[in-house]
């Protein structure tokens, strides 16, 4: 078995703890749905919004333009670092959000910090 450690606090997990706790965040980008109509999609003139398209990620590498869209993290807590980590999600100085907050909206994988819409 490989050795595991707190990516928190750097402690040894599974030789001084029974249980590690995995965190995983996922960063989205959150579009909200176009609404065309066909007079919009008559008015346009394409080949203009696909060359304003292209300028804006000209000199941008594929990394640098995927991580505007999509990026995920991993990792391994120890139970203090995991119960901190419940308590204060973001790491705030002063929590804005904590367990019993209404800021809270409550998933089937607990807690996430509060929606633009509904």
């Amino acid at each position: 078995m490989g050795q595991f450690h707190c990516d928190r606090c750097q402690k040894s997990l599974l030789v001084t703890e029974n249980v590690r706790y995995k965190v995983t965040i996922q960063v989205e980008s959150a579009y909200d749905p176009l609404e065309l109509t066909k007079n919009d999609i008559e008015q346009k003139n394409h080949q203009d919004v696909l060359q304003a398209i292209l300028k804006s990620i000209e000199g941008r590498s594929a990394e640098e333009l995927e991580a505007e869209i999509y990026k995920s993290f991993k990792f391994d807590l120890c139970l203090a670092c995991q119960r901190e980590y419940i308590r204060n999600p973001l790491g705030l100085s002063s929590p804005e959000y904590s367990q019993d907050s209404q800021n809270l909206k409550e998933t089937g994988d607990g807690p996430t910090a509060p929606q633009d819409h509904p």
